[in-house]
Formats: structure tokens, C-alpha cells, sequence
């Protein structure tokens, strides 16, 4: 009994070690994390931030982005996540179904949960208008464009957990609905899908 007390002990030892030496030996060449991460500098040590606080916070980040295995450990915690749990750590992405990744961004939009004020969009319309006068002038066209939207035909593919009631009309109803409305050219990918 006491020979795998010593064994446990001298696992848990390494297990605790191993990120310091992995910090400062590089033992293991470790990838780094992509993406929208940014590694937090070395702190400046001064009086002012001493004092204040503000160099021990910064160190803290710092430890914690600089740790041995921290980013391989990231990687492993969000592959187990995306693969067991259909979570997925990305700012405002969920995972729909079939593995579906959808922004909640673009459904909110679509939806009306995020949207324009009205007197925004008679803005935008009418420095549209006054584009297309001069370039009317200089015997151009101008043609607007609408993107098709994954949200609108693909709501099948959504967590089903997500509400996909609308809430408002959205900026590509008001848009098309005034441009209509107007002499201006738009072409509407959206509605052909």
C-alpha cells in the first residue's frame, strides 16, 4: 500500500510540475491558438502600477495565456465539447443540426431581434438615390445587390432549442420593401432562394 501512495504521489507531483517546466523548458513544441486570441504581453513593472494594482492583473493574464499546455488544453477542452456536447466556444456560434454551424447573428437579423431604425433606412435610401442621379449623369448604373441569406433558407438546420419567431421586421424586408418603391435597381438573390 504504501509503495502506490508513493507512485500517486510522485504522478500528482509531475501533473502539477509539468506546466511550469513546460513554460519555461519548452520540453513539448506546442501549436499555437488561432483565431480572434490574442496573447496578453508581459507586464511593465512602475510604481504607478504596482500600486494601483494593474501589474499584478496584467501578470495574471499574462501567467495564464504563458503556461505550459494551456493552449494545447484549450484546443482539447473545445474538441470535446464540439464532439460529445455540440458545444462550440466561438462568439455567436451555435452548432445546429447534422453539425451545422450557424451565426446567431445572422438568425437574430433575419428575424427582426436585431434591426435598423426606420429613419436610418430612409437615410441610407435616399444617399442611394442621390448616388444614382450622378452617376446617372456620368452614364453609369448603379445596381444594389441582395445577398442570399443562409438564415432564411435554412431554418431547418437551427438548434432546435432557438426560437425562430419573428420579432420585428427585419432590415432586408424594410430594404427591399422601399427600395421597391423607388427608380433605383436592386437585384434579389434572397427571394430566389
Amino acid at each position: 500500500m504504501g509503495k502506490l501512495k508513493h507512485i500517486t504521489f510522485g504522478i500528482l507531483l509531475l501533473v502539477m510540475w509539468a506546466p511550469l517546466a513546460q513554460m519555461v523548458f519548452q520540453v513539448v513544441e506546442s501549436g499555437g491558438l488561432k483565431g480572434a486570441f490574442v496573447p496578453h504581453v508581459k507586464p511593465h513593472l512602475t510604481d504607478s502600477t504596482w500600486f494601483s494594482g494593474d501589474f499584478q492583473r496584467e501578470y495574471e493574464l499574462y501567467l495564464n495565456d504563458t503556461i505550459g499546455f494551456h493552449q494545447d488544453l484549450i484546443r482539447l477542452r473545445n474538441q470535446i465539447d464540439y464532439s460529445f456536447f455540440d458545444k462550440c466556444h466561438s462568439y455567436d456560434i451555435e452548432v445546429g443540426k447534422n453539425g451545422y454551424l450557424i451565426a446567431t447573428w445572422y438568425l437574430d437579423s433575419h428575424l427582426g431581434k436585431i434591426y435598423t431604425k426606420a429613419n436610418r433606412i430612409d437615410s441610407v435610401i435616399f444617399m442611394l438615390k442621390d448616388l444614382n442621379d450622378t452617376l446617372g449623369k456620368l452614364n453609369k448604373t448603379l445596381l444594389l445587390v441582395f445577398a442570399p441569406s443562409r438564415s432564411s433558407f435554412y431554418k431547418e438546420l437551427t438548434p432546435s432549442w432557438y426560437d425562430l419567431t419573428p420579432v420585428h421586421e427585419s432590415d432586408y424586408e424594410k430594404y427591399s420593401k422601399l427600395l421597391s418603391n423607388t427608380d433605383l435597381n436592386f437585384m434579389d438573390f434572397n427571394s430566389h432562394f
